[in-house]
């Protein structure tokens, strides 16, 4: 599982729900790629048989429970295929409301965040829920829906998940609203409790063949080599295109002083990371931060410095120096 987004020290310290797991295959479902020989069911030779599949990559979801005003959950599912099937897992962020300036104030709920704008980021204090998907359409199926398993995993700052329960939702595929950069790729279900109780309405659609998305910042000490690539080829992109990251390269300042010498304390490269940094909002953009120098006294090599004591600013993870 990956950490929610942007990261704190209460996601370092809570007891993480457990991770995801590669599902099998069921009745409805059949394996076109890694079933050679396969019959297909007869039928007319003048209709075609559509299949259907659930596509990997990243999908924008919106989970809005039944029955509670201005209540509403956006996030992202993300899907892996591997070679045994689908594995998945995703993340609800609480929806914004605002009051507006009647008597009595009312509450309006704001608007999701739009499909055409990629993969989102959403505002880390707004976090909630952490989608656990126990089943998921492995591979192709013929009908025109298919049953998603999940359990939420409620987030209770600072350091504990409570398992709200096991739900299902029968994904039924139709188009997609405007901003979707696939219209065949959206699915809207109702969700149902244990008890077969609608709790809610899902909905699920496509948005890229990446996961995630952040940006890397690269500041270099007058005279230090920019961290560009392995040196036989191997860039950030080729990395970061692996693990199914969307990733911007920033290269920034390349005149950062040593502040005491050539060698650099960990403190003195999260105080550099802080100083020289461009302006940032880890609500709306995933930083990560590289700072290049000569020698760095805790290490030979290289070291992610941004924990612990040395973690000023009380946001871990942001940063590391080569």
């Amino acid at each position: 599982m990956c950490p929610p987004d942007g990261g704190s020290n209460a996601f370092l310290l809570a007891p993480a729900p457990p991770l995801p797991e590669t599902l099998p295959l069921t009745s409805n479902e059949q394996d076109i790629g890694s079933s050679p020989g396969l019959t297909l069911p007869a039928q007319d030779p003048l209709v075609p048989m559509l299949f259907r599949s659930i596509r990997a990559g990243c999908w924008l979801v919106n989970y809005t429970p039944t029955g509670i005003g201005n209540i509403s959950f956006d996030g992202t599912i993300r899907v892996e295929a591997q070679n045994a099937g689908r594995t998945a897992s995703g993340d609800l962020y609480q929806r914004p409301v605002v009051l507006l300036p009647t008597t009595p104030p009312r509450p309006v709920l704001l608007g999701g965040p739009s499909p055409a704008n990629g993969i989102p980021i959403l505002a880390r204090t707004k976090y909630r829920y952490y989608l656990r998907i126990t089943q998921i359409l492995e591979n192709t199926t013929k009908f025109a829906s298919f049953p998603l398993g999940f359990e939420m995993w409620r987030f209770t700052a600072p350091n504990s998940w409570v398992n709200e329960g096991a739900f299902t939702a029968q994904m039924t595929w139709i188009a997609a609203p405007a901003g979707y950069p696939s219209s065949g790729d959206y699915l809207e279900g109702d969700v149902r409790n244990a008890a077969s109780a609608v709790v809610g309405r899902l909905k699920m659609g496509w948005l890229s063949k990446f996961f995630r998305r952040a940006s890397v910042e690269i500041d270099t000490v007058a005279g230090s080599e920019r961290p560009l690539d392995n040196g036989a080829g191997i860039a950030w992109a080729n990395v970061f295109n692996k693990l199914g990251w969307d990733v911007t390269i920033k290269l920034s300042d390349t005149n950062v002083v040593e502040p005491s010498g050539p060698g650099w304390s960990d403190a003195e490269m999260h105080a550099a990371m802080l100083a020289r940094r461009d302006p940032i909002n880890l609500d709306t953009d995933w930083r990560y931060h590289i700072l290049a120098v000569k020698i760095i006294d805790s290490s030979e090599r290289g070291i992610m410095y941004d924990s612990g004591a040395t973690d000023t600013d009380n946001v871990p993870r942001e940063g590391v120096g080569i």
